[in-house]
């Protein structure tokens, strides 16, 4: 389910936070929302600085330095007052903000973009802020990388020896603590009403389930754990990518999703068999054929795509992979 945040990111986030990070700060290095990193703060009982009223002469000064002809980025620098903090108090105090900058090399900011140099980075090299890199990268035409994409560039860029310390910092924050079993159901059903943790792929293969007489319900919350869709009683999830074939939740997931009613379906959607129409044509079907059913013996299916099935089992199965085998049929023929 790319464009997701794991236990893992959420960890590190927390982590860098306890560090002496701001929100704002963690939030610009992880891709994580401020709230979700406030939410995930309060409920490891890290308790929230209370909030810092800046000095009025602080502000005073870099009210000065601004009008003197500085940009937000080097008042910031020299006297500590953010760009979002001075503007409000610009506003305050009626003095118009300048003109947004022209001058800034367009192509230079979108190739270093393109090539993998974050946000961030960019606007921290030109002493601007990160949003006027992120208006020049929009008008430039840039495919701008989500968050999860954000957070993969950041990671693909560093050392094993970096990641790992990274890891070892984020289990530090939260290691020891037993996380009860209300908390997890509480934070299934506010990611499905807040839909945090839909990705992009999956609301376009949603769009193929709706109109139908079928329920369908995106993020459903099924105890600890939310689906990427349910239609009738089936329990749908979109694996988008090779690391699924070593996450090991899949063994508990299936089993769990099983026992509480729900047949569930996993649709591969890989390079050799893209998500298309004919596998929501498939859930639709299923979930038709099932419904007229409510006591049969709860199913697990696994198709490609494009709809053709490449594995199945039942509830009464006694093993459960730690994920549905699917990539090794891509190469063959599906299964009759």
């Amino acid at each position: 389910m790319p464009g997701k945040f794991n236990a893992a990111d959420i960890d590190n986030a927390v982590s860098l936070y306890a560090s002496g990070k701001t929100f704002a700060e963690t939030s610009a290095e992880t891709g994580i929302s401020v709230a979700t990193i406030h939410r995930a703060v309060k409920a490891r009982g890290i308790e929230p600085p209370r909030p810092y009223r800046i000095p009025l002469s602080h502000l005073d000064r870099a009210v000065g330095l601004y009008v003197s002809g500085k940009s937000l980025a080097e008042v910031k620098d020299l006297c500590g007052v953010s760009p979002s903090a001075l503007s409000r108090e610009l506003q305050k105090r009626g003095i118009p903000a300048r003109s947004r900058r022209t001058d800034l090399p367009m192509k230079e900011i979108a190739d270093a973009y393109r090539s993998g140099e974050s946000e961030l980075s960019i606007a921290e090299r030109f002493q601007v802020d990160r949003n006027v890199i992120r208006r020049v990268l929009t008008e430039s035409g840039a495919d701008m990388r989500d968050r999860s994409a954000a957070q993969y560039n950041r990671l693909a860029k560093m050392t094993s020896e970096e990641r790992s310390l990274l890891t070892e910092a984020a289990h530090d924050a939260v290691r020891g603590r037993h996380v009860p079993a209300e908390e997890l159901f509480a934070r299934a059903r506010m990611r499905e009403s807040t839909l945090s943790h839909a990705s992009p792929r999956e609301g376009i293969f949603g769009k193929h389930l709706t109109g139908h007489t079928l329920e369908v319900t995106p993020q459903k919350a099924v105890g600890p754990y939310n689906v990427d869709f349910t239609v009738g009683p089936i329990a749908v999830e979109v694996l988008g990518g090779n690391w699924h074939a070593y996450k090991p939740e899949h063994a508990q997931r299936t089993p769990y999703l099983l026992n509480a009613g729900w047949h569930v379906l996993f649709v591969w959607d890989l390079k050799k068999a893209p998500l298309c129409i004919e596998a929501a044509e498939y859930v639709l079907a299923w979930a038709q054929q099932t419904s007229g059913n409510p006591a049969a013996v709860r199913q697990y299916r696994v198709i490609r795509g494009d709809g053709q099935l490449t594995a199945s089992g039942c509830a009464d199965d006694q093993h459960f992979p730690l994920v549905p085998a699917s990539i090794a049929n891509f190469s063959g023929r599906p299964i009759d």
